[in-house]
């Protein structure tokens, strides 16, 4: 036997009603929402800086938002993060991010090898071993600030904590998605 479902609405009249009809609206909203997004995701990345005296700031700046309006029917395409800016500005981005290298391995600075330089509050100390706040300076032919005509190092043992900026980034989008939706669908915009 053969059952055949009639359904007793069209979804183009659905669509006319609510995403055509405000499609301009909803695209305004949604650059606003992506701009608000990047300026999370950097005040993020910024706040999780292991080393906050000797965080350059490359990856927050190279962190960038853009917008194009080449789509067509007036759609605007936006997105956070070049990764051609990325890699020319702040080529660590993704060790940064995740830990490890591309290939998956857990990223040890200098893979553990000697790095000569000095912290801003002297020499290493192992009893600081991951603990310590200070930022190291990487110095190959200077001398530590506490001890002049003295070159210091480090070897170093553990590896980079990620801050996970990306994912934190596409939590706030899904979040911030729902919120615009809903709140399209409050004013009779459904979408």
């Amino acid at each position: 036997m053969l059952i055949k479902i009639i359904p007793k609405f069209r979804t183009r009249t659905i669509i006319n009603k609510t995403i055509r009809r405000y499609w301009n609206k909803y695209q305004i909203e949604a650059v606003k929402m992506g701009e608000k997004l990047h300026k999370d995701i950097v005040s993020y990345v910024n706040a999780n800086a292991k080393k906050r005296s000797g965080n350059t700031g490359n990856l927050a700046r190279s962190i960038n938002f853009e917008f194009s309006t080449l789509g067509k029917g007036g759609t605007i395409f936006w997105g956070i993060g070049n990764l051609n800016l990325l890699n020319q500005n702040a080529p660590q981005w993704y060790v940064l991010n995740y830990g490890k290298t591309v290939a998956g391995i857990r990223y040890i600075p200098n893979y553990g090898n000697f790095v000569p330089g000095y912290f801003s509050d002297g020499r290493p100390q192992s009893s600081k071993r991951g603990a310590g706040k200070a930022s190291f300076y990487y110095r190959p032919n200077e001398a530590s600030a506490d001890r002049p005509g003295d070159i210091g190092g480090m070897y170093p043992k553990t590896p980079i904590t990620p801050i996970n900026y990306i994912q934190f980034g596409q939590q706030g989008l899904a979040r911030r998605a729902r919120y615009l939706l809903a709140k399209l669908k409050r004013q009779g915009t459904a979408v």
